[in-house]
């Protein structure tokens, strides 16, 4: 259950928002405010040597989907750390993130 807090005192106003397990204040929010809430999405990319990886385009970029920024950047992370595959012994050329289009 989301509930909403409003305390006034000599500062001014304050609110606080609260959410229960598995909600999301996000929409909450967007809701108050009759916009539709429409999560952010982030890719990663990272670019491959040709012979380790050629990709849909052949260029060698590999690109995955995340639900934040910190996801995309430790999936950037991790493939910097351990390679292709997690087998240490090919790494991306080089990696960034992106924030989705959609």
């Amino acid at each position: 259950m989301t509930t909403i807090c409003i305390h006034r005192g000599k500062r001014g106003t304050s609110i606080r928002l609260t959410a229960g397990k598995g909600e999301n204040l996000n929409e909450f929010v967007a809701a108050l405010a009759g916009v539709p809430h429409k999560p952010e999405k982030w890719l990663s990319h990272a670019r491959w040597p040709l012979d380790v990886y050629r990709g849909e385009r052949g260029d060698g970029v590999s690109t995955d989907t995340h639900l934040s920024e910190g996801e995309a950047k430790a999936i950037c992370a991790g493939l910097e750390r351990e390679g292709f595959g997690g087998q240490r012994r090919a790494f991306p050329i080089e990696t960034w993130v992106t924030r989705a289009d959609s």
